[in-house]
Parts: structure tokens; C-alpha cells; sequence
């Protein structure tokens, strides 16, 4: 309890870094400061604007102006502690003059302090009218960033997303897409005259051992594994009983031979004539075979899991996968650019991924082979210009510039960034269609069975889909 007003002192009076060496509460605003330098900036800014002197001012104010730095420091708790203790200081001054009465109105003033405090916290997610680096104001001549701005808009409002629309959307082909699905489901199975002549392999011209099959024979056999989703030797059977049922005089490849030629089969991409393509990038894991969750269930641990990254690039126009690596999932994202880009048979306009691509040796492999291409990638919430940005700016330092006028979420809008959806939407048409796991046991073997599967996706997609117009 303070007796007398010239017993009271604030920080104003004293530099900073003097008077948080003192007490628990000094203690606990020199650990903000050191995590937040952002909190520092505007704590030096509001105590050289505030300036309370000795004696000059009473102690509710000093305690209002201690709860705005609790506030901002996002620590609900805290917040709770200083609404009560500006109270309790509230009740101590208005106890002379108004008696008992002073306990319900500190408390009414208290209820509504820590209404406002509670406002704060829960809806600063909410409170993004511009978005990442837009967020920032000039406040008595410093530069202060929003403490409370998120750097990416509407991520942290997913539990109040239910109220936002859902879009409406149209299929303009709906009878031919009707056609197309049900044609997916069809177990017809036919072979062309060529296939039939092709089924052998050609004679070996080299030294070594004269190949019996020919790769369309081996990918077809796996074609229809990745399909089903059988072993070998169930594909073995499979081909065999087609083979049979048609009266076909072709021979069937054993599970032996499937699986040895499945490390060295060179499986075609699809190719694309014309304007260059837009090129959207995305990885995913996939579970290797070998023990499983029942291992888990019935032993009750748990064995560390070596899990595969698959990248896959699509093209934005037709939705086909035009390249793919499967790699270990310590190798990182921007090191398999270069590949996924050597794998594209048309040239690229504009390359598109998320911010894990925010490097500078994916800018440079995507200029080393396609110098005209846009890249779209959001750059980092701590992502600052380049030293060139005033002279020659990159197109990083340009979406940086955007960003900081116009917000991250317009950035998105004017980039084409949101376009990177599609590539979502196929990695989830692959675990749906294929499976999230690996059933090979090699790595060669495993890249091959990707490949397989990103065969079937194509051809699945060339059989039909959907146009779709947006009326909502």
C-alpha cells in the first residue's frame, strides 16, 4: 500500500535499462524485452511520451500504463494479474471517498478492463486488415511492426473459418465427366495389334543376355499392380488370367522378372507442344513397407520410420504430373529443383511453390534453365530486400515491395499464388487412387513404382475432367 504519493515512482523518471534492474517486476520486463526486441522499441518509446514524475500523477495511472506492456506481451495470465492488481489500486483510492461503494465499482471498472484485455488476445488474429509486413505504423518517429499482425492471413482464424462461404461451383461437362468416371471403374481390357507385336523385346545387338520382354510388357504388368495394389506374384497372376481370358499366345513375365526389371524401367513422360507450361511444385511423404501399425498394437512401441519425399511438378493448364523425384526426407526441398526441372519437356513460364522453396539456389536453378520465368514463392516472415533492391531489384525484392504495400493475402491474389491448390488437390488424388505407402523394398525400384503410379494418374486424367466454373 502506497502511503504517500512521493513514495511512488515510474520508469519515466530513469532511464530504462536502470530501472528494470529492480524487483521481480523489472526482472520479468528485461526478460520481454530481451525475447522481443519489437516490445523494447515501443516500451522506449511510451516511456519517453508518458514522462509520469514523481508525485505528479496517481498510481492508477502508472498501473494503466503497466498493464498495456502486460497486454502486449501476450500472456493471458498476466493479464489477469494486473486487471487485479489495477483493481485493488483502485479500491485503495476510492475507499476514502466513497466508502464500501468503492468495492463494486473497482470491481465493475476491472470487469470491463479485463473484458478489453480478453478482446485483445482472442481476436488479434482477426485483426489483419493489411497483412504481414503491411502491418506497421510510425509511432513518434519509430518504426514499430504490429505485434499482433499475422504474417500469413487466415491461418490462424481456422476455428472461425465455418462462417466464411464455402464456393459454389458449376461442372459445364457434366455428362461427358459422368462418362469418364464410370469408364475409370471399367475392367475392359484389350490389346492393340502393336502392343501384341511389341511384347517380346527386339533382339539384343550387345554382349550379354537376350531380354524376353519388352518394356511395354514390363509396365503394363506394373501398370496394373499400382492399380490394384497387389504383390508380384498376385500380378502375375493378374496378367496371366487376362492373358488367358483374351486367347493371347504371349508369354507371362514371372514375379522375379517384374521386380528386377522395375530398378532399370524408364517409364515416358507426357509431353506438351506449344506455349510454355506454369509449373506448380509440391512434396508429400510416403510410408516404405515393413512393419506397421499392428507391430505398434501389439508390442507397444514405436521403431523410427524412414519415411520418403515425394516432389512432384504439374502443369497448371492440363493438371498432368510432368515430373516427379522420390528422395530421402533429410534432403532438402530446394536441392530437387534442378531435377524436377531437367524432367519438364517444354519450357517453363512461371515456377510456383510454397515457402520452403524461399531460397536462392532455387532462383538460381530456375534462371539458369529458363531465365524468363516468374517465380512464384511467398517469401519468409523474416524475409527482408536484398542489397540491390533500390538499384536492381529481383523478383523476390519486387514481391517483398507488393507485400509490404498491399498485404500478403492481395500478393496471392495478383501472383497467382493461390493456384498452387491444384498441385494439393493431385498429391490428394494420389494417396486416394495409389496409396500413401511404398511397397518396393530398393530405392531404384521404389523411384520406378512412382513413376508407374504417375503414369496411371495421367492416364486416368486423359480419360476425362471436370470444367468447372466458379458461381458463387
Amino acid at each position: 500500500m502506497i502511503e504517500h504519493p512521493q513514495q511512488f515512482s515510474l520508469i519515466g523518471v530513469q532511464p530504462l535499462e536502470q530501472t528494470i534492474q529492480r524487483g521481480e517486476a523489472g526482472r520479468a520486463l528485461k526478460d520481454a524485452i530481451k525475447a522481443c526486441p519489437q516490445f523494447a522499441a515501443v516500451a522506449r518509446h511510451w516511456v519517453e511520451a508518458i514522462s509520469l514524475k514523481v508525485g505528479t500523477e496517481p498510481p492508477h495511472q502508472a498501473m494503466a500504463a503497466g498493464m498495456t506492456f502486460v497486454i502486449m506481451l501476450g500472456g493471458i495470465d498476466l493479464s489477469v494479474q494486473s486487471v487485479a492488481s489495477f483493481a485493488s489500486v483502485l479500491v485503495a483510492e476510492a475507499l476514502p471517498t466513497l466508502g464500501y461503494a468503492a468495492f463494486p465499482a473497482a470491481v465493475l471498472v476491472g470487469l470491463v478492463a479485463g473484458l478489453m484485455s480478453g478482446f485483445v488476445h482472442v481476436r488479434r488474429c482477426c485483426m489483419d486488415r493489411a497483412g504481414g509486413a503491411a502491418g506497421e505504423a510510425d509511432v513518434g518517429g519509430l518504426l514499430v511492426t504490429d505485434l499482433w499482425m499475422p504474417t500469413l492471413p487466415f491461418k490462424l482464424n481456422a476455428g472461425r473459418r465455418h462462417h466464411i462461404p464455402k464456393q459454389k461451383r458449376k461442372v459445364m461437362n457434366s455428362a461427358a465427366y459422368d462418362t469418364a468416371l464410370r469408364q475409370r471403374g471399367s475392367l475392359t481390357v484389350w490389346f492393340t495389334e502393336g502392343a501384341v507385336a511389341s511384347w517380346r523385346a527386339e533382339p539384343r545387338t550387345t554382349a550379354g543376355g537376350q531380354s524376353w520382354y519388352s518394356p511395354l510388357a514390363i509396365l503394363t504388368a506394373l501398370t496394373l499392380r499400382a492399380v490394384f495394389r497387389l504383390a508380384l506374384r498376385q500380378t502375375e497372376g493378374l496378367i496371366g488370367s487376362i492373358i488367358h481370358l483374351l486367347g493371347l499366345t504371349l508369354a507371362v513375365p514371372d514375379h522375379t522378372t517384374l521386380s528386377r526389371r522395375a530398378g532399370t524401367l524408364q517409364v515416358p513422360r507426357p509431353r506438351r507442344d506449344g506455349a510454355p507450361m506454369h509449373l506448380l511444385v509440391d512434396s508429400t511423404g510416403l510410408k516404405p513397407c515393413g512393419a506397421g501399425e499392428w507391430l505398434i498394437e501389439k508390442h507397444g512401441t514405436k521403431t523410427r520410420r524412414s519415411w520418403r519425399t515425394l516432389r512432384i511438378g504439374m502443369d497448371t493448364d492440363t493438371g498432368q504430373i510432368v515430373a516427379a523425384a522420390l528422395t530421402r526426407k533429410e534432403v532438402d526441398d530446394g536441392s530437387q529443383v534442378g531435377p524436377l526441372l531437367d524432367q519438364v519437356a517444354a519450357s517453363v513460364a512461371s515456377f510456383t511453390a510454397d515457402g520452403a522453396y524461399d531460397q536462392d539456389s532455387v532462383s538460381a536453378a530456375v534462371a539458369e534453365r529458363y531465365p524468363a520465368a516468374a517465380i512464384i514463392v511467398p517469401p519468409r516472415s523474416t524475409a527482408v530486400p536484398s542489397e540491390a533492391a533500390e538499384t536492381a531489384p529481383t523478383q523476390r525484392d519486387r514481391h517483398l515491395q507488393f507485400i509490404a504495400e498491399h498485404g500478403r493475402a492481395a500478393w496471392q491474389k495478383a501472383s497467382g499464388y493461390t493456384k498452387r491448390a491444384r498441385v494439393e488437390a493431385t498429391i490428394g488424388r494420389f494417396k486416394q487412387v495409389i496409396g500413401d505407402g511404398l511397397r518396393s523394398r530398393t530405392d531404384p525400384r521404389r523411384a520406378t513404382e512412382v513413376d508407374v503410379a504417375v503414369h496411371v494418374l495421367n492416364r486416368i486424367l486423359d480419360i476425362g475432367r471436370p470444367i468447372s466454373v466458379r458461381i458463387a
